[in-house]
């Protein structure tokens, strides 16, 4: 099943704490907890993903992945892999420019990749990605100045490709459910998360 929610979560304290109240909702593989720690070297990735995980081994728990992001690419493909298949990881989440899928990927996880572009979404999806993550669909303050795709845009995407795009940015309770109604596989999120967790948990599948 894909989750129609992949809620990232910084490793902060904050954060873990929000990624809890998440799993308290119960929507078991509906949400993908995914641990985004750019700044981060790999070696730090491992207690924060070692809280997400234990959050997952309970009943109705969500499922895990990390996203590895632009400024911790020191972290090499065999790093990765390593993490990933110790910690049977659901979900790997690559930048638009990466080493193939196949080279980060252990057997049993799926991909995502990072896509700021039509022909971007093309190449991630021909070159093994399972989803690709469209930003920013609305503005968000993460990327300040940053022209978004619009409700419109992510629709001629999902017709293209339909059931393989996931859509983030200015991602909330209000615009998750307009992003899956276009046709969206899932949103992710990291301030909005807890909302469309709670919508999700009132708007089963």
């Amino acid at each position: 099943m894909t989750p129609r929610l992949f809620a990232l979560c910084d490793g902060s304290g904050p954060s873990l704490a929000s990624a809890a109240r998440i799993a308290d909702l119960g929507c078991g593989g509906d949400v993908a907890l995914v641990l985004r720690m750019p700044h981060a070297h790999a070696t730090d990735w491992r207690g924060p993903l070692a809280e997400l995980c234990a959050l997952a081994e309970v009943p109705g728990g969500p499922v895990v992945g990390l996203n590895v992001g632009g400024r911790e690419r020191g972290a090499t493909a065999a790093q990765v892999c390593s993490v990933a298949r110790d910690r049977r990881l659901a979900w790997l989440w690559l930048p638009e420019r990466a080493e193939p899928a196949d080279q980060f990927a252990p057997a049993g996880a799926r991909v995502l990749r990072a896509c700021h572009s039509q022909a971007a979404v093309a190449a991630a999806l021909a070159g093994g990605a399972d989803l690709a993550v469209v930003s920013p669909v609305w503005p968000t303050l993460s990327k300040p100045g940053a022209t978004p795709y619009t409700l419109a845009g992510l629709g001629t995407l999902t017709r293209r490709f339909p059931g393989r795009v996931v859509a983030l940015g200015g991602v909330d309770a209000r615009t998750a459910p307009l992003a899956l109604a276009e046709g969206a596989a899932g949103v992710a999120a990291l301030r909005g998360a807890e909302s469309v967790a709670r919508w999700l948990r009132r708007a089963p599948r």
